[in-house]
């Protein structure tokens, strides 16, 4: 049997959640009892201890949860994370600790809404009826949930119990000896790591669908020195090398011809990618990153969605992926934020995905689940979910893009140069 306990710590910026799990009830119950007394008062007049919701960081719990951390390094590395943001805080920052709790997104966005007035100042219902408006009706229709920002485990510690995601533990031999990266290691993924994914599954995977969207952000992953294994890539094209050191970066032309010329005017730069992509394997690995930080209990409903990740059977038709280029969420470190429904309206697809790399957005719906009735690709019924995630459709400018195609085809960007006017 497996004792398992959830804590959670809520900053103002994010959260950090993270399962602990155990063999016995009783090496649980240690680990809890330490737990608790480093986020507990004592009453001097009864001597008893009572454990803080809202924390206030300062050196003395900075101490505690040190001593904490080295005690359980071993069984609980992820403790380090908590413990890495904590220090990044202020003195006197208050904090949120949650040890069990399971919250809606709205009862979150309350806390946060807390968390902002008493750390910047505000009126605290005005930062709360802000937030809620801005959401409009997604809050009440999703549960939402980030992940990229903070280290974390997925899955079960003790490789003996564990059961992988995407064979149900079919793959012969059946071995979980490697690190598998909940978002490939490519693209600079370094705090996302998930236990339930065998070696063969981790291994097939990435050699088969990771590989063409790794080939469809190189562009960026180059432009912004992102590292993943083996540090800085170059993107080699056939008819190009761009390379990026700590100043520059470099465009290389691999014959004259394909060299532009540079008129007065502003002018547009076209690459042709070395290794062909499959558009299809795009969204398979999207889903495949979903799939790999959403809770345990929800890959009841994605069975289907795993068989075609697997290839067990094709579609012709997705929905459409909805892309965006902005830096006012830039970020070094793939995140993930998910949005799964909480009602019973058909009308909107079970669970929807953001995917954000440097300055690159990408907001998909995951196909094939058990609890919708639609698939999303007729134009009416992708307009209702569009129209009802304000969040993105009234900001920026958004393409939709159609991922369905399952053939290898010849990868093509085109650069606009913009001259500058030096005086």
């Amino acid at each position: 049997m497996i004792f398992k306990y959830e804590v959670e710590f809520l900053f103002l910026k994010n959260s950090i959640i993270f399962t602990i799990s155990t063999s016995t009830e009783e090496s649980m119950n240690v680990f809890l009892d330490d737990l608790f007394l480093t986020f507990s008062t004592l009453n001097p007049d009864n001597e008893i201890y009572t454990i803080q919701g809202v924390q206030i960081y300062n050196q003395d719990l900075e101490n505690k949860f040190y001593s904490l951390v080295q005690k359980y390094k071993h069984q609980l590395p992820e403790l380090s994370g908590v413990l890495a943001q904590l220090r990044k805080l202020n003195k006197g920052e208050r904090f949120i600790f949650l040890p069990k709790q399971k919250m809606e997104t709205e009862q979150r966005i309350k806390l946060r809404s807390f968390l902002e007035a008493e750390n910047n100042g505000g009126n605290f219902e005005a930062i709360y009826e802000d937030a809620m408006s801005k959401l409009g009706d997604v809050i009440m229709t999703y549960n939402m949930q980030t992940f990229g920002d903070y280290r974390v485990n997925i899955g079960t510690q003790n490789k003996n119990h564990r059961i992988c995601r995407f064979c149900k533990n079919k793959s012969e031999p059946l071995t979980f000896n490697n690190k598998a990266h909940a978002i490939s290691e490519a693209l600079g993924n370094k705090t996302l790591i998930l236990y339930d994914e065998c070696d063969l599954c981790n291994k097939r995977i990435g050699q088969t669908i990771e590989s063409d969207i790794i080939e469809y952000l190189s562009l960026f992953r180059t432009m912004f020195s992102i590292k993943g294994k083996g540090g800085n890539k170059k993107f080699t094209g056939k008819n190009f090398e761009l390379a990026a050191d700590e100043n520059n970066l470099k465009l290389t032309f691999k014959s004259i011809k394909d060299r532009p010329k540079t008129p007065d005017e502003d002018y547009n730069v076209k690459l042709v990618s070395q290794k062909p992509v499959v558009l299809q394997n795009i969204y398979k690995s999207l889903c495949k990153y979903f799939l790999s930080v959403i809770d345990e209990n929800l890959l009841k409903h994605f069975d289907k969605t795993i068989d075609w990740i697997n290839g067990d059977f094709e579609t012709l038709s997705l929905p459409l992926i909805a892309e965006q280029i902005t830096y006012n969420q830039f970020t070094t470190q793939p995140n993930l934020v998910y949005y799964i429904r909480k009602n019973d309206n058909k009308n909107l697809p079970y669970a929807v995905c953001e995917f954000q790399f440097t300055c690159k957005r990408m907001l998909f719906i995951i196909p094939f689940s058990d609890l919708d009735e639609k698939d999303f690709t007729l134009n009416n019924d992708f307009q209702n979910f569009w129209l009802t995630f304000k969040p993105y459709s009234n900001v920026g400018n958004w393409g939709h893009n159609d991922f369905s195609n399952n053939n290898a085809r010849e990868f093509k960007l085109t650069l606009q140069f913009t001259k500058e006017n030096k005086n």
